[in-house]
Formats: C-alpha cells, structure tokens, sequence
C-alpha cells in the first residue's frame, strides 16, 4: 500500500533534487514549470541555498553588525517571497528576532518577533508548537 501525502507536505526549503526524492517516494513525479525547466531549477536551488546560507551566517558572530546582518535579512525576506516560502517567512521572522535580540537591538527583534507571531498564527495556526514558541520569546522582550 503507497502512503499518500499531498505534495504540500513537502518541506519548503529542500532543494529540487531532495524535493524530487522525497515526492519520488509517494510514487509522484512533478512536471510544473519549475520543475520541468533546468534553468528555473538552478535558480530557486541557488535561491534557497542563500536562504539557508543567510539563516545559518547571520548567527555568526562575525556577521552580527548592522549593515551585514540587515544585507543578509533582506536577502532571506526577498528570496523566501520568490520562492514563494510564505509559510516559512514567520520562521524566517522568529530566527532573525533571535539574532538581533542577541545583538541587544531589542527593538528591531521586537519588530520582527511580532511578524513572527503574526505570519506563523496565520500560517501555521494559533496552537502550533512553533506559533506558541515565538508569542513565548516576544514576550520575553518585554
């Protein structure tokens, strides 16, 4: 019997071929146009490649300064709504919160904790794990 999961199930940040895999094992074979065209493949893997490079480097106390860390949050922002990651950008927001709370630019984490509350109650729900995780951490900025 072949498990049957919707392809929206499938995590947004993959890259094609882990993406091809994953929806490979339920017996599913995208033919969208991205998936069906070489060069628009190469440039959302290159796309959500930065988008996981930014999130990765932005904790790196190198790249905790304001004009690197705000180059790299537009970048993660601008790239994650081209990739159409929407569900993901109340993550992206809860992350980025994070690090310039860490920084100390609590207004700033402010700001993009309650876009993280806001994206994940309307993406992900109000009871959600990950919704309950970011109202916890912008509470905790006062």
């Amino acid at each position: 019997m072949t498990k049957s999961r919707p392809a929206t199930d499938v995590p947004l940040n993959l890259l094609s071929h882990d993406r091809e895999e994953l929806i490979r094992e339920w017996g599913f074979k995208c033919t969208c146009s991205l998936c069906s065209s070489a060069a628009k493949t190469a440039d959302s893997d290159f796309r959500r490649q930065r988008i996981n490079r930014n999130l990765r480097d932005m904790k790196l106390p190198q790249n905790q300064k304001q004009h690197i860390l705000d180059k790299l949050v537009r970048e993660v922002l601008d790239f994650g709504e081209k990739e159409w990651m929407l569900p993901q950008v109340g993550d992206f927001h809860r992350i980025i919160a994070g690090v310039y709370a860490g920084m100390g630019d609590i207004e700033t984490a402010r700001k993009h904790g309650e876009l993280a509350v806001r994206k994940l109650r309307h993406f992900a729900g109000f009871d959600n794990e990950r919704t309950l995780d970011a109202s916890r951490f912008l509470a905790s900025l006062g």
